[in-house]
């Protein structure tokens, strides 16, 4: 500290916090039963469901996301690379090209979709709907995110 305007803030911060009122702290315990199951800890609230179920809603939307996230950059590396160009150059058609991509992020989605939707309908989050159906709006929505990432 060799700045006068550095020892004056600390001179000032350090009088300030002496002389600051601090309010008192409690701790209580946890207010909601905890069950045990296996290794999770799982936490009912007031109306019954878990912290679990709920964080699985957020970790559905984010593997979608992030595969679709990456599709996407790397489809805008390959035109930053011009690699479709030189697949043109050597003959083949864009349409093979992209649908190459499309199979193949369509079949990690397709593996995506078939460990999710049994995990939908067996918890608590869709358990009155059929597996066939939630399989196949998982399906319909990834191919439509596929769609719209190629197209940017």
């Amino acid at each position: 500290m060799t700045s006068g305007f550095t020892q004056l803030g600390a001179v000032l911060r350090k009088s300030y916090l002496l002389k600051r009122k601090t309010p008192k702290t409690s701790l209580f315990e946890f207010a909601f039963p905890i069950l045990l199951l296996g290794v999770l800890i799982l936490v009912k609230d007031k109306i019954g469901r878990s912290e679990v179920l709920q964080m699985f809603k957020l970790v559905l939307f984010l593997s979608y996301s992030t595969a679709l996230s990456k599709l996407a950059h790397l489809i805008v590396t390959e035109r930053e690379n011009r690699i479709a160009e030189m697949m043109k150059i050597l003959g083949l058609s864009s349409w093979i090209f992209y649908s190459g991509w499309f199979i193949g992020y369509a079949i990690i989605m397709l593996i995506m979709s078939v460990m999710i939707s049994p995990m939908l309908v067996f918890s608590d989050i869709l358990a009155n709907s059929s597996v066939l159906i939630i399989f196949l709006i998982l399906m319909l929505y990834s191919t439509s995110s596929i769609s719209f990432s190629m197209v940017l």
